[in-house]
């Protein structure tokens, strides 16, 4: 009788894992998810005089649609792979690497990608271009599996980052 117990028991461990599976929610699943992510200075989209009024400065080199304020509500589209896609270009000048990255805690959630490549990552790293003078625009954004108030980090090296918190599809 015990036996016919427990080989029942462990006879729908499958169909509970199923059933676990199918509600749970997936994760963010953006094209070409990589850890990390180089993005060339050949891929820039081009050259700007600067970031448009929309934006705001981090660091004195990365623009981002960033509201000091934290108002910033970036507009979100369906994405065919899941989740959805919130377009927002980057421009930087900077003569050492810029690094903009997200949270472990936030990793499930959401993913970036910029410059020519269709792959996505959770660390963006942006070669030096130049002597740090000339602002470069970047195409791409952020792909999320829900709207969401997002914690990126940019980072020039361990002494110089910053965190910063978009709305991307929900104000914060």
């Amino acid at each position: 009788m015990k036996v016919d117990l427990v080989s029942r028991l462990w006879g729908g461990l499958p169909l509970c894992l199923v059933l676990l599976a199918a509600c749970s929610e997936p994760s963010v699943s953006p094209p070409g998810l990589r850890d990390t992510l180089l993005v060339g200075c050949d891929e820039t989209v081009s050259g700007v005089d600067g970031p448009p009024d929309t934006y705001s400065t981090v660091l004195g080199v990365v623009a981002l649609p960033w509201d000091l304020s934290g108002g910033t509500q970036l507009g979100v589209e369906p994405d065919p792979a899941g989740g959805y896609f919130a377009k927002a270009g980057v421009d930087i000048r900077s003569d050492e690497p810029v690094v903009i990255l997200v949270p472990d805690r936030l990793r499930e959630e959401m993913a970036v990608g910029w410059g020519f490549s269709e792959a996505t990552t959770w660390e963006a790293t942006f070669e030096p271009c130049g002597d740090g003078e000339e602002w470069r625009a970047y195409s791409g954004g952020f792909w999320v599996r829900n709207p969401l108030c997002a914690t990126l980090l940019v980072s020039l090296s361990a002494q110089r980052n910053k965190e910063i918190t978009l709305g991307i599809g929900v104000s914060c």
